[in-house]
């Protein structure tokens, strides 16, 4: 059930990397793009833990004042920290090279995974499997192909290692500030997947307000077509896929492995993009190197979701001590 949530989030977030190409062909600021994502988020999901009645609104508060520092640097970690440099580089190359470089956020799941968990005994269920490393290996050798045929086709090498740099900052940044914040709302607050989102929009707020004010220097308001493209992607990927996605995470938080293949279903957004891509931005893809590189990441993907739950029936190698 986590696995076929982790799918239907890959399709809706997939529409993020769709909805920002257009607008940065527009002439609005990428600043506009990152803040109205989770400006829109922020009623949305107050709505829904309104609805919930069950005191959520006091619960949040009551998290966050308790560990403020915490909630205030780990949600901006795995929200600011994680879409302003994903906005930033929608401006320099494709739609599709974007949902490519995201891919690395699959790797960087399991690989921070040992380095966050502080008890030394428990890092012991961290240990990648053979198979696991190899599929990551699949991973990177596809993202690696789809980078050297991008270099065929941008004539200016920088902006493709500036945006490559930027993904990696993101890819990093989701997964880490997300299980921070799963971490302790296990321990100590136990908020439901609605509130936890909503306590890390609100955690964020400062930055996107400060985002608009940067976006208005460079190209006033936002024009109606940003607003409701920004709104498309605040419900769409920002409000359906982030709560399928984090609902999945949150129901896997007890299995490191399940966890780790949820995270790994996200691969499925370059298909989705792909096809989107072609539909609405008449972006094709072409080339044996790319169709190559499109073909091992998925087999990455696949191959490690079939060997999720095998990972102590094979030699496995711990990656705790690295």
């Amino acid at each position: 059930m986590a696995i076929l949530l982790g799918v239907l989030s890959a399709l809706f977030f997939s529409l993020t990397f769709i909805l920002n190409q257009m607008m940065s062909l527009s002439v609005t600021s990428w600043a506009w793009t990152a803040s109205l994502r989770f400006l829109f988020m922020f009623p949305l999901f107050g709505l829904v833990v309104a609805f919930q009645r069950n005191n959520g609104f006091k619960k949040i508060v009551n998290a966050i004042k308790s560990d403020w520092k915490y909630w205030m640097v780990w949600s901006n970690v795995g929200f600011s920290l994680f879409y302003i440099p994903m906005c930033f580089a929608s401006t320099l190359v494709p739609a599709w090279m974007i949902a490519s470089s995201w891919q690395i956020t699959i790797i960087a799941g399991s690989v921070i995974a040992p380095i966050i968990e502080e008890n030394k005994d428990k890092r012991k269920k961290y240990k990648l499997s053979v198979i696991e490393i190899l599929s990551f290996l699949l991973i990177l050798l596809g993202i690696t192909l789809l980078e050297l045929h991008q270099i065929t086709l941008i004539r200016d090498s920088f902006l493709l290692i500036v945006s490559l740099l930027l993904m990696v900052i993101s890819a990093f940044s989701y997964p880490l500030g997300n299980r921070k914040i799963l971490k302790i709302n296990k321990e100590k607050y136990l908020l439901n997947t609605a509130e936890r989102i909503l306590a890390m929009i609100v955690c964020t707020i400062p930055v996107w307000i400060v985002c608009s004010i940067l976006g208005y220097f460079q190209s006033g308001l936002p024009s109606r077509q940003q607003l409701s493209m920004g709104f498309s992607v605040a419900f769409f990927s920002g409000f359906i896929a982030t709560y399928l996605f984090f609902y999945a995470t949150q129901r896997s938080h007890e299995n490191f492995k399940q966890l780790s293949t949820v995270e790994t279903t996200q691969s499925l957004e370059i298909v989705f993009t792909i096809v989107l891509g072609n539909l609405f931005l008449k972006e094709y893809i072409t080339g044996f190197l790319a169709f190559t590189g499109i073909f091992f990441v998925l087999i990455g993907m696949i191959w490690k979701s079939l060997h999720s739950d095998v990972g102590n029936d094979i030699k496995t190698i711990d990656t705790t001590n690295n």
